[in-house]
Formats: structure tokens, C-alpha cells, sequence
């Protein structure tokens, strides 16, 4: 092969390594925006227990749930006084089952007990509206569960609403043993 041809060979190959590198940087910076469901989704991420000092001095154990969202119009958290988020107390009964604890009132009716809680509007991660992240909730009533349900394994169902009243999955928290949480 005359020395000309293969040069030219070398050129022609490195002008297609050149075009298709700069069409690589073109596509990546066509990145479309992430597509999520307008239903809100959550995904169970870690519990973690620690403890906090009372206003009485006392240190009492608090629970931090930590979950994966997204939702894809965007229109979770509300600004008026709504709760939307909740957490449903659940008590193992065995290997695999789990059963909604009840408290009962004055009169002797029953009801589940599920803590509410409001949530503010988060902002928009994408150019489409959608929101996602993780968010770690701080579940202060958790000394009074600790102490009911001490030597009970526990866990606890979480969902959210948004604004149009969309309730996502269900997700479960991890299981639970409450032994002595006093610290």
C-alpha cells in the first residue's frame, strides 16, 4: 500500500472518530427531563432510631423514617392545613403477618391508629414539573409507641395524597423490636 492511500485511510478514519464524538456530546445534551406517574410513588428507604432530650431533661427515643418520592406533575405538599401524609401503625403477629393496631375511645368505639401530618408543597427538580428526592420524616410520638408496645415488634405503613387527592402506593417500613428504647 503506497504510503499517500494509507494516510488518507488514517485521515478518513479520524475525521469519523471526530463526527462521531461531537454527535455523542450532541445527543447527551439532549437529555429529556425524568417521566413520572401524576400518582404519587414512594419507595421505603431506612429507620433509624435515636434519642432526643425532653423539655423535662429526659432523653426519649424518636423515630426518622427516610423514603424515596416522586410524583410527576409535581403537586405534592399542600399550603393549607390538609394532612397528607400518613404512617398507620402495624403489629407483627407472626412470621408474615401484620395487623392495624387499634386504640378505643370514651364510648368503646375502635379506631386505627395513624399519625397525619402536613406537608409542604416541594419544589419542582425538573423543567416538566415533576418532583422526586428522599425525605427523611421525624416521628416524635415515637416514645409514647416505644413504651406502649415495648417487647412487640412493630412496623408502619406510609402513603401520601396530593393536591387532586391522588394516593400513591403503600409502602412498610423495615420491622421494628422495641426493647427498652429509654435511653
Amino acid at each position: 500500500m503506497p504510503k499517500v492511500r494509507f494516510f488518507r485511510l488514517i485521515c478518513t478514519i479520524g475525521r469519523f472518530s471526530t463526527a462521531l464524538g461531537l454527535l455523542s456530546v450532541f445527543l447527551s445534551g439532549c437529555v429529556k427531563p425524568k417521566e413520572c406517574s401524576e400518582i404519587p410513588y414512594l419507595e421505603y428507604r431506612s429507620a433509624e432510631i435515636s434519642g432526643r432530650i425532653a423539655p423535662t431533661g429526659d432523653t426519649v427515643p424518636v423515630l426518622d423514617l427516610t423514603f424515596y418520592f416522586q410524583d410527576g406533575d409535581g403537586d405534592i405538599g399542600t399550603d393549607g392545613n390538609e394532612t397528607v401524609l400518613f404512617f398507620a401503625l402495624q403489629e407483627k403477629l407472626n412470621d408474615s403477618l401484620y395487623e392495624q393496631v387499634y386504640a378505643v375511645d370514651d364510648t368503646g368505639g375502635r379506631f386505627a391508629i395513624e399519625y397525619q401530618y402536613m406537608l409542604r408543597p416541594i419544589e419542582a427538580v425538573t423543567s416538566n414539573g415533576a418532583v422526586y428526592g428522599t425525605m427523611t420524616w421525624r416521628m416524635e410520638e415515637f416514645a409514647d409507641i416505644a413504651r406502649e408496645f415495648d417487647g412487640h415488634t412493630i412496623r408502619f405503613a406510609i402513603w401520601l395524597f396530593d393536591r387532586k387527592k391522588q394516593k400513591s402506593n403503600v409502602i412498610h417500613s423495615e420491622d421494628i423490636l422495641l426493647s427498652d428504647y429509654r435511653f
